[in-house]
């Protein structure tokens, strides 16, 4: 499911992030190696400049709205933020979008680096889920009028 999927993601570059990303403060050491913990990191030289996943919901119907769902992950060395921003937007002409948008959600959510980012995820989702299920039954109830 979308949400299974963007909660493995955001899990898997958490981990890439806090084992593996070297940082200038640390003298190119990953975060995790201020915990004490042994190991060897092969993946040392890699370099992660950001992190972000843009989602676009285009309709095939022209009352429906375009939805895009950013997340972005902004980490530091003690936490991670997550940034999650929607935006609706009207159709302007033959399959042209407004470009600005309407802000419909734009939300932080403060994660240590042990926590899990299902609840995150899951407020995500279910807030997407009902946006669009709103646009729908505004369209449905508009074209049946």
């Amino acid at each position: 499911s979308f949400v299974s999927s963007l909660s493995q993601e955001l899990n898997s570059w958490l981990h890439l992030y806090n084992w593996h990303r070297p940082h200038a403060s640390l003298g190119q050491s990953p975060p995790i190696s201020r915990s004490g913990l042994e190991g060897n990191n092969l993946l040392s030289h890699h370099n992660i400049g950001e992190a972000q996943l843009k989602i676009s919901l285009i309709p095939k119907f022209v009352p429906l709205r375009k939805f895009v769902l950013v997340v972005t992950c902004a980490p530091s060395l003690e936490v991670c933020y997550v940034m999650e921003m929607l935006t609706r937007h009207s159709l302007r002409d033959w399959s042209i979008f407004d470009s600005e948008g309407t802000e419909v959600v734009r939300r932080w959510y403060k994660m240590n680096w042990t926590d899990s980012c299902d609840g995150s995820i899951e407020g995500i989702w279910k807030k997407l889920r009902e946006t669009v299920q709103e646009s729908i039954d505004s369209a449905v109830k508009t074209l049946s009028s």
